[in-house]
């Protein structure tokens, strides 16, 4: 008895075998690994709009690959160029029977403002040591540099960036003064200086001027005779103005070597209304992470 028994269990561990191994059979296999994406990257990150950006891919062990928006159905590797009019996340998703894996990443493109002072807006004014009481802000033109080794004329304007988004990242920006005139002999260098003290355009005066740092932001060299616009790099400074690290009070320009020279320019304020397009400006150029 004891003999039927034990043959008994070891048929029945058999049978038991042979009904996981067809069970088996009829599942076709292992079920298939999830589907993996190896890397996906662009070339660029940051855009000017209109430009192009290549995508590149690699995945294993999926049945279809897409890319969204735009691309759609791609092989397993491979690359694509895109040219988004927007900040744009394009987002892969490799699929099989296990599942689908997804991963996205972002184009972001920058943004170009010019901001440009006009009368209503505008604030901006000259001061000069020899009429040290003297307003000079319905005054259509600055007058900037050395009349002698005695006579300083300064400028001071304000700019508006309340427009810029407080998370921009600002790329490039440019303060221009458009230089119609030059009084003199000698080419010189203006400075542009962060002011450290609020203002009033119709009270500003030579005696009554705010504080500033002694360190130029930025230089322009001038050049005796041109007609042309001077730029001065102010991004870092703007940065500041639009996260709110550094107080907007403007900035200040003046000869670098105050004390010599005898040439002086004359650019147009806010208040010249004959060619508003010739008026002070900012062009700028940023974008929102």
């Amino acid at each position: 008895m004891e003999g039927i028994n034990r043959t008994y269990k070891h048929n029945f561990k058999f049978f038991l075998i042979i009904l996981l191994f067809l069970f088996l059979s009829s599942c076709n296999g292992v079920a298939p690994p999830s589907p993996t994406i190896n890397s996906f990257t662009a070339n660029v990150y940051i855009l000017e709009e209109g430009d192009t950006a290549i995508l590149s891919w690699s995945v294993t062990d999926a049945d279809t690959v897409t890319i969204n928006p735009d691309v759609d159905t791609v092989a397993l590797s491979g690359s694509t160029s895109v040219s988004p009019t927007e900040t744009t996340t394009y987002t892969i998703t490799a699929s099989n029977s296990a599942g689908a894996t997804v991963e996205v990443i972002t184009i972001t493109i920058k943004q170009s403002l010019t901001i440009q002072h006009y009368p209503i807006e505008g604030k901006d004014s000259m001061v000069v040591n020899q009429l040290p009481d003297t307003n000079y802000a319905d005054n259509v033109y600055f007058s900037l540099g050395n009349l002698s080794a005695s006579v300083f004329l300064r400028g001071y304007l304000q700019f508006d960036v309340s427009s810029i988004p407080t998370d921009a990242v600002i790329v490039d920006a440019d303060l221009k003064l458009y230089q119609y005139q030059t009084i003199g002999t000698e080419d010189f260098i203006i400075g542009l200086h962060q002011v450290t003290e609020s203002w009033e355009e119709s009270v500003i005066t030579w005696n009554n001027q705010p504080d500033y740092l002694p360190s130029p932001e930025s230089t322009a060299t001038i050049t005796v005779g041109a007609t042309i616009w001077l730029s001065w790099d102010i991004t870092a400074l703007l940065q500041g103005w639009v996260d709110g690290s550094i107080v907007n009070h403007g900035v200040l320009l003046k000869d670098t070597d105050e004390p010599m020279g005898n040439t002086f320019i004359r650019c147009y304020t806010s208040d010249y209304i004959t060619i508003p397009t010739q008026c002070p400006k900012l062009d700028i150029t940023y974008y929102v992470p």
